[in-house]
């Protein structure tokens, strides 16, 4: 009961902090759970996104989050990204200057060092299921 209690407190702590974590490491196998970690991202944020990171294995990380409003042009060192749209639809723009537009059911995909970002927001709620290869670090926003 203790343990439940102690996990209890620990997983509303994660939801009060800005970049959420459910992630544990390290793990081999397992189901994660999409639709209440997506039902818990808030309806509306001050910044341009909010995400919950549900698995870092240290190799891999599976994040999923929600965009409010355009992402500014950025690009990430030290990973590549898959995102797979859960709802919504936007318009992308990358380092080329080549335009995509996407929407549920859709992967949208960069490779480490590609700028990138989010330029129009056509449908919300915009949500991605988002695969990162290595883990994304926070730091890792470079622009």
């Amino acid at each position: 009961m203790k343990k439940l209690f102690i996990r209890f407190f620990a997983v509303i702590f994660l939801f009060s902090i800005s970049q959420i974590s459910l992630a544990q490491l390290p793990v081999s196998f397992g189901k994660l759970n999409l639709k209440d970690a997506i039902a818990s991202l808030p309806k509306m944020n001050e910044k341009p996104f909010k995400s919950i990171s549900l698995l870092d294995n240290g190799e891999t990380g599976v994040r999923v989050f929600r965009v409010y409003n355009p992402v500014p042009k950025h690009h990430h060192a030290y990973s590549s990204t898959y995102l797979t749209i859960y709802s919504g639809r936007a318009r992308f723009r990358f380092d080329s200057g080549k335009l995509i537009e996407a929407a549920a059911g859709d992967m949208v995909f960069w490779e480490r060092g590609i700028d990138h970002e989010v330029v129009e927001i056509i449908e919300h709620p915009l949500i991605f299921i988002a695969i990162d290869a290595p883990v994304r670090r926070d730091d890792d926003v470079q622009k």
